[in-house]
């Protein structure tokens, strides 16, 4: 694979996200207990390195987009190992327990492009078959999707408009499923 190839070439940073990535969400499995989760921020960080290939905090932050939210690293931790730029990113792209939903669209409105973009790339993976496979949960899941693409608007313009045409295309298959 390209990207494989690619990421061996990048920076160390990107590697070291990569690795804390895999270790975190070890044991941890998606779509039912089949797929490793790791296979997720795996794909987020090749779509981010798709569309912006030079950008070393947003493909490392993509390793590490869940990091917070489901495995418990702390966002000094973060901090220390990657830097407050990646951090930061990586806490606004975090729902935070307690947080309502309004605050943490805010913080992804307020965040960088870089950081939008990621989130961008985490809409597109997770939408990318979610209406095949569960089409129900894909009508409630999806309008909350397009409530956080209203604020991602200051994305890299070719990963908005993907994660745009990708949620359309999930909506209009729940949509018919119904």
């Amino acid at each position: 694979m390209v990207w494989e190839r690619k990421r061996k070439e990048m920076e160390p940073i990107v590697a070291r996200a990569a690795a804390l990535a895999s270790v975190a969400h070890a044991g941890q499995f998606r779509r039912g207990g089949v797929v490793p989760y790791f296979s997720h921020p795996e794909a987020v960080a090749a779509i981010v390195a798709r569309f912006l290939p030079e950008d070393v905090d947003a493909i490392a932050a993509a390793y590490l987009h869940d990091v917070v939210e489901d495995c418990g690293i702390a966002p000094e931790e973060i901090a220390r190992d990657f830097g407050p730029a990646i951090a930061a990113g990586v806490l606004a792209l975090s729902k935070v327990p307690g947080l309502p939903v309004e605050g943490y669209r805010a913080g992804l409105a307020a965040a960088p492009g870089w950081v939008a973009s990621v989130k961008c790339a985490d809409i597109i993976h997770n939408a990318g078959d979610v209406a095949e496979v569960d089409p129900a949960f894909a009508r409630r899941w999806l309008p909350g999707k397009i409530a956080d693409l209203e604020v991602l608007g200051h994305a890299d313009p070719a990963i908005y408009a993907e994660a745009c045409a990708v949620v359309a295309r999930a909506w209009a298959v729940a949509s018919h499923a119904a």
